[in-house]
């Protein structure tokens, strides 16, 4: 049974999280035994549950100050590899073995990259064996263009739990959020940040709420880019169109008792949550950026629109939502394509994989297939 030490780090968000849930539960217990770890003690919320989890603080400094500690832990527990969940996680493994015998995996989910963390990337995969596992292919190909070898670069989609969506409609959830079947719920993926697209999406329901009295816009997750939102809110004099759930209520869930997915930003964004959008037949308007084209085709799976300014933007939203027919219609072929390609079996079994090839020093990508490029 190989050890395999999991680090979290405060840049970990929900799309790690939903998926460090599913590696520690169901991969298979005789290969692996996880072990999870902090270097941020507040990025907790995102360990999934495993009793007391050791603290390594680097207390807000770069990640070689955990370093010591790492070192000291992996010896002491024969760790055998790493999966690191955020970028300071792989760095602080990293400098806690100058050794360079264990393996790093490290999961990445965001296609914006800047030039510190390009520098870092391509020093973490240069001399050692390590695999950057990527949520989709244009996480890949920045990677790329970035300078980090193609060969370290692994495509592994996102696993979504059905059975979780179904529970989740199932529910009174929307009952404890106040919202009948009246109301058409929009949500914003999580977390809600100045670039993230959530101000645009408060737009769109203030504006839509003078046709539409029951438009409610759903902010999930608690950070300060929703508690601007709410600021904005009052400040127009719209709060009673938005809905900010407590922090216990999780964007898993909220996504499947909504009734529309809006990704207004205008940069590149993480796509784990059209996965789940899809896999819950609620359909996706977004922006027509490199990564949401990546998986929605307008008027087949979704809609799209061209990024522009705020408030314009806002207004072409507010009138796709008049276009029912069309959001009836994308939200089936939305889910048979989760069903192809967002199988949590799959991305358990590739994950899995990957750890093979890395303890075997085997290619990283050896057996592993895009999902997408297979269905």
């Amino acid at each position: 049974m190989a050890c395999v030490a999991h680090i979290f780090d405060l840049t970990a968000g929900w799309p790690q999280r939903v998926a460090a849930r599913e590696v520690f539960e169901r991969l298979p217990a005789e290969r692996y035994s996880p072990r999870p770890i902090l270097i941020d003690g507040a990025a907790r919320y995102v360990v999934p549950p495993a009793g007391d989890v050791p603290l390594f603080a680097r207390r807000g400094g770069p990640s070689y100050l955990a370093a010591a500690g790492l070192a000291r832990y992996a010896s002491d527990e024969q760790v055998a590899m790493v999966h690191a969940w955020g970028l300071p996680s792989a760095m602080a493994a990293f400098h806690a073995d100058s050794a360079q015998l264990r393996p790093i995996v490290l999961s990445w989910y965001e296609p914006a990259i800047d030039a510190g963390q390009a520098r870092r990337l391509r020093a973490l995969t240069e001399h050692r064996t390590t695999a950057i596992a990527c949520d989709s292919a244009t996480v890949r190909r920045r990677l790329i263009e970035k300078g980090v070898p193609p060969d370290r670069c692994v495509v592994i989609r996102p696993g979504v739990d059905f059975g979780r969506i179904n529970r989740a409609k199932r529910s009174d959830l929307r009952e404890r959020l106040g919202l009948s079947a009246q109301h058409r719920v929009l949500i914003t993926p999580e977390p809600a940040t100045r670039d993230s697209g959530a101000f645009v999406a408060l737009w769109t329901a203030a504006m839509r709420s003078f046709i539409e009295a029951d438009i409610r816009i759903v902010v999930p997750g608690d950070s300060p880019g929703r508690r601007r939102v709410v600021r904005l809110a009052e400040q127009i004099g719209f709060k009673s169109v938005l809905a900010c759930p407590p922090a216990t209520l999780l964007f898993e869930d909220l996504v499947a008792v909504a009734d529309v997915l809006v990704v207004a930003s205008e940069r590149e964004v993480a796509t784990t949550a059209i996965a789940w959008s899809f896999a819950a037949s609620v359909p996706v308007i977004a922006t027509a950026v490199h990564a949401t084209a990546e998986l929605v085709a307008n008027k087949v799976n979704g809609l799209l629109l061209k990024p522009q300014p705020s408030t314009r933007m806002a207004a072409k939203l507010a009138a796709l939502l008049d276009d029912s027919a069309t959001l009836a219609r994308v939200k089936q072929s939305a889910r048979d394509q989760a069903y192809e390609v967002f199988s949590v079996r799959r991305y358990c079994d590739q994950t899995a994989r990957l750890y093979d090839n890395l303890l075997s020093r085997r290619p990283a990508a050896d057996g592993i297939a895009d999902a997408a490029s297979v269905a």
